[in-house]
């Protein structure tokens, strides 16, 4: 599954992805990854929740994540990402 990053909160180090299915899954990154609004970011399974593994397909490297929910829009997105 491939989601476009939409929304960026790099003082909390959070993100949201526009699934391919219209949702938008809330991400928090463990590490220092550079990861920029467009990026296409892939996973096996959006709704896994807690500690994976995602690929970043737009600079080809696998970064580690905390899935923190799964919501149905953008604003539910901003407000999850503390925006």
């Amino acid at each position: 599954m491939k989601a476009e990053v939409v929304i960026i909160n790099q003082t909390r180090g959070m993100i949201a992805a526009h699934s391919e299915e219209g949702e938008y899954v809330i991400l928090e990154i463990l590490g220092g990854y550079e990861i920029d609004k467009g990026d296409i970011v892939s996973h096996n399974d959006f709704y896994s929740m807690g500690y994976e593994e995602y690929y970043n397909l737009s600079k080809q490297y696998s970064f580690s994540v905390y899935v923190q929910n799964v919501c149905g829009n953008i604003e539910q997105a901003k407000r999850q990402c503390f925006l």
